[in-house]
């Protein structure tokens, strides 16, 4: 893997949305958590274990946009320049997240892990997206 998981495409693991018959990809964050809760409890890899990370990182770009954001830190916004940290848009992010935290749907080392760890999640088949 060459490019960047901070700032990579949005992706889904295409093995795991046929085992599900998931027919279509999550266009909010409400068909998001939703979809990460089957990733969690329905056992998409097939391996009879509860091992699966349904999602392994939220660095992603394409996360903060659904909250309204371009950037975490000095972003332009509607002409003029703001720092999306002390936005009400940023506080309804980090309770979402929180709330995936809580409810173990993403990595709980999500803050702490190398790339190489996050690879090795990804060639044991064990990452949703």
């Amino acid at each position: 893997m060459t490019s960047s998981w901070a700032s990579g495409p949005m992706w889904y693991n295409g093995q795991w949305l046929d085992a599900l018959d998931v027919e279509e990809v999550p266009k909010t964050t409400d068909e998001l958590y939703d979809l990460l809760i089957r990733f969690r409890d329905e056992d998409p890899n097939g391996n009879g274990k509860s091992d699966e990370i349904p999602l392994i990182d939220i660095q992603d770009p394409w996360l903060i946009g659904a909250f309204g954001m371009k950037e975490r830190g000095i972003e332009e916004f509607d002409g003029k320049v703001r720092y999306s940290p002390v936005t009400d848009n940023f506080k309804e992010y980090l309770t979402y997240i929180n709330k995936l935290y809580e409810e173990r749907l993403m990595d709980t080392e999500s803050f702490s892990q190398t790339n190489d760890q996050k690879q090795a999640k990804g060639k044991e088949n064990k990452i949703g997206r």
